[in-house]
Order: C-alpha cells, then structure tokens, then sequence
C-alpha cells in the first residue's frame, strides 16, 4: 500500500515538472522569437531613416538615431545603433553616387523624349539602308557557305541552278555596239540555222542536228552566225530547252 502511494506520488511529481518545464521552454522560445521580431523591426526603422536622409541630400544624422532609440527593449547599444545606420547611409549614398554620374540621369527629363524621337526619324531616314546592308550580309553569308560546300553532293543541285542561271545572265541580251545600253533579247533576234550534214549535203535545222549527231563542227563563212549560234545554245540548255536531247 505505501509503495502504491509512493508512486503515485512519483508520478504527480513527474507529470507537474513536465508540465512546468514545458511551459518555460515555450515561453522562452515566444519571447526568443518576438525579441528578433521585435529587433528586425527596429533595424529596419533605422535603415529607413537612413533611405530618408540620402534621398533628401542631408547630412548622417547619426547623434539623432542614437537619440531616438537609445532607450530601446531589445537589447540595441548605441554603437550598434550608430553603426546599423552609417552603413546603410554609405551603401545608399554610394549606391545614388553611381546612378547620378550616368549621363542618363544628367539629363533633363524633359529631354528624353526628344532623345528617343530623334533615333526614331533617323532609323525612319536611314531604313532603306539598313534593309540593304542587311541584304548584303545574307547574301554574302550565302556566297560564302555556297564556296564552301559547293563540290558537296548536297549542293550539286544548287551549283547546277546557280550555273544555269548565270549563263541565262549572260546570254540572254545580246549587246550591240551603236546601242550598248538597249540590248536585244537574244530569243526574239535570234533566227534559226540550217547545217549541211556530213552524208547528205542538203541542209537541216540545227536543232535536228543536235538530236541526229552527238558530235558535230560548225563551220562558217565570218558573221555566218557561228558564236550567235553558240550562245543560243548555251541560252537553250540554261533553259533546260536541251534536256531530250
């Protein structure tokens, strides 16, 4: 019976320590806990003021904080104080230092929109030779990549346009001395010859020839038309006019 009692005791005992120790530590823990809710709040008020005093140009008022919060319930000495709100006066200043000797914010600001509307006319001015430059550049680029990959089995067939269609170039006018700057249009000038062939000597058209015989020579009197035919022929085949034979 005593020991049953004696335990019991025991166990009051226990369970009003624990409830004991718990509520300090929970305590403890809330007061921790607002004591730096508490201090945050108070540095930031400092740094505040420190905003204020930069952005209106006046001197480190550090005697004044000192002041105003010297009596302070968390524990802040004057020297923390004092110091908390120099550093953030420098870092500021410094900080507006730096911004104010951009050539921006020397401007008036009344100027910028003149800035902005001056670049705007003269990228207005000068587009069509930006949209030149540009083109130039891409075509450059093009050239560039066409040399050297050209022998490549992947551009073959871009080799092959790009051949065709500078012979088509160079020979589609045809340039006449007394009239350099109004060439003829060598498929409504050009007029069709007549060939003899190697067995018959009676004449065919040319371009039955060319069907006929894999191999043949032009022979001619001079301005028989041999290199008009010729460039005829290279005109036809950059046509793909050639391409049954």
């Amino acid at each position: 019976m005593m020991k049953r009692k004696y335990l019991l005791h025991l166990f009051i005992l226990t369970l009003s320590l624990s409830i004991f120790l718990g509520s300090v530590s929970s305590s403890y823990s809330q007061n921790t806990t607002s004591n730096f809710s508490s201090k945050q709040v108070v540095v930031n008020e400092i740094k505040g003021y420190a905003q204020r005093h930069v952005d209106n140009n006046e001197n480190m008022k550090t005697e004044v904080l000192i002041e105003l919060y010297q009596d302070n319930t968390i524990g802040l000495t004057k020297v923390q104080i004092a110091e908390i709100y120099e550093k953030e006066y420098a870092r500021l200043k410094e900080v507006k230092q730096t911004n104010s000797n951009s050539i921006w914010t020397q401007l008036p600001k009344g100027l910028y929109g003149w800035i902005v509307a001056g670049i705007l006319l003269i990228l207005l001015i000068i587009r069509d030779l930006i949209k030149e430059c540009i083109k130039i550049s891409i075509k450059n680029l093009s050239n560039w990549v066409y040399k050297q990959f050209s022998g490549t089995a992947f551009f073959e067939d871009i080799a092959l346009k790009r051949y065709r269609q500078a012979l088509i170039e160079k020979y589609e006018k045809l340039k006449i001395p007394f009239r350099p700057n109004y060439p003829l249009n060598m498929r409504t000038v050009y007029v069709p010859l007549k060939v003899s062939g190697s067995k018959e000597y009676k004449l065919i058209e040319v371009d039955h020839a060319l069907k006929d015989y894999k191999r043949f020579v032009i022979k001619g009197a001079p301005g028989s038309g041999k290199s008009m035919f010729c460039r005829y022929l290279c005109l036809s085949y950059a046509e793909g006019k050639l391409n049954d034979l």
